[in-house]
């Protein structure tokens, strides 16, 4: 969280751009230490349970809402940051996946910034196609198989002997850059580990794309920082 917190207090600071949507936000993590931290966020998530959570002892500032991806729509459309952490954007159809990250750059005003922290398929190539580890006395079994620019996970609980099963549509940092700029952004930078001066790469499986909407003079480092 502390890398999180001082990627926006660098790259997105409270003064210029306060008011913030944190698009599936799960139990509110991110958006109430971002309130604490002195932002305006609406977290939204499919998943009442765990809104129950993050309304739990929310901080002033941080307000949560049932809302499906697919009704970004409906939401106001003048925030100052859009976020969707932890690879929360990706897991449906191709299209439908373009179709989200337009209605959350609607979702900006113009000049507002879009913050999507999801896989690399580069640094997914690289893994193991089946590992097994024990957390907490657990021992889960991972299965993985990327085929083409969707990335497939299956882990299994051999204690139980059940499963889950997960499924995303994955880029490189260059096509992240170009889809997001096909919607009407302007690729600022990709990174990795929330750091600006860590380009995006086959070591890290998790990059950062940063974008801001319309109107505004490209970042002159943002190429040179995109692999």
């Amino acid at each position: 969280m502390d890398r999180e917190l001082a990627f926006f207090s660098t790259e997105l600071p409270p003064a210029r751009f306060h008011r913030v949507l944190d698009v599936a936000c799960g139990i509110g993590r991110h958006a109430r230490a971002l309130a604490e931290a002195g932002y305006e966020v609406t977290g939204i998530d499919t998943s009442e349970s765990a809104l129950t959570i993050a309304r739990d002892g929310a901080p002033d500032g941080a307000t949560f809402v049932e809302a499906n991806l697919r009704e970004l729509g409906d939401l106001p459309s003048n925030f100052d940051v859009v976020t969707c952490l932890w690879q929360s954007w990706g897991h449906l159809p191709d299209e439908e996946n373009r179709t989200v990250l337009r209605d959350m750059t609607d979702r900006l005003r113009d000049g507002g910034r879009l913050l999507l922290d999801i896989y690399n398929r580069e640094a997914l190539a690289t893994l193991p196609a089946m590992e097994v580890e024990t957390r907490n006395g657990r021992e889960f079994r991972t299965t993985r198989a990327l085929q083409g620019d969707r990335f497939r996970v299956r882990i299994e609980y051999t204690d139980t002997g059940t499963s889950d099963d997960f499924e995303w549509q994955v880029f490189s940092p260059r096509e992240v850059a170009v889809l997001g700029e096909s919607v009407g952004l302007r690729h600022r930078f990709t990174c990795a580990w929330f750091d600006r001066r860590t380009p995006a790469g086959r070591n890290h499986v998790r990059m950062q794309a940063l974008f801001e909407r319309h109107g505004h003079s490209r970042d002159p480092l943002s190429q040179a920082r995109t692999p």
